[in-house]
This record gives C-alpha cells, structure tokens and sequence, in this order.
C-alpha cells in the first residue's frame, strides 16, 4: 500500500531507493507487487535497491558524525524489550513479522 501510493504521487524521472524486505526472507510465496506498478515505467523512475553490507567501509564516518549527537540526546528510539531465551525463535520471528516496534532485543 505504502509503495502504491508513492507511485501515484512520483514526480517524472525521480528516483526511488528500496531497502527492508526482511518480511520477505522467509516467504514461500513470491509478493504481487504493487498494483500500479506500471508507474515505474510511466513516471520514468529509476529504481535502486541497497542492503546494509552496501555501506560497511562509511561506518567510521557515519560513528563520527552521530555519536556526539546520540550522546547528547538528539535521538529519539523505540525499544521492544522481551524476555527469556526460551522465547528466542517467537521473538526472531517477530522480525520477519513485522510485528515488533522499534529495536528489538531480548533479555535472558
């Protein structure tokens, strides 16, 4: 839903950047896609896809320049703590779900 309107509100010749498909990994079934897809033709929009890996060696500048804005408290984060590591496949699940909000770390 989220992609189909970003199509119908394209600009000509814009670009898209497309990343978080973790809800995906495990599928059985291929995704439909969305059901205007042939915006991306129409609109002329160029389409990257990137994964994290893509930008390891810009960690050094990327600690540089957040860290002090971290330590003095500029950002804002959810955190879904859960517990027990009995519970450690439900919560990794979580992942692929969708279904926890913000980082998710689990406690012993």
């Amino acid at each position: 839903p989220a992609l189909e309107a970003v199509l119908e509100l394209a600009n000509n010749y814009c670009r898209i950047a497309t990343c978080g498909q973790i809800d995906n990994y495990n599928s059985k079934k291929l995704g439909s896609g969305p059901s205007n897809y042939g915006m991306l033709l129409m609109r002329r929009v160029t389409n990257t896809g990137f994964i994290c890996t893509d930008h390891l060696d810009e960690i050094p500048e990327m600690l540089e320049l957040l860290t002090p804005k971290f330590k003095a408290g500029k950002f804002k984060s959810r955190t879904d703590v859960r517990e027990g590591l009995d519970n450690y496949v439900q919560v990794v699940n979580l992942l692929f779900a969708g279904e926890n909000k913000g980082k998710l770390l689990l406690k012993p």
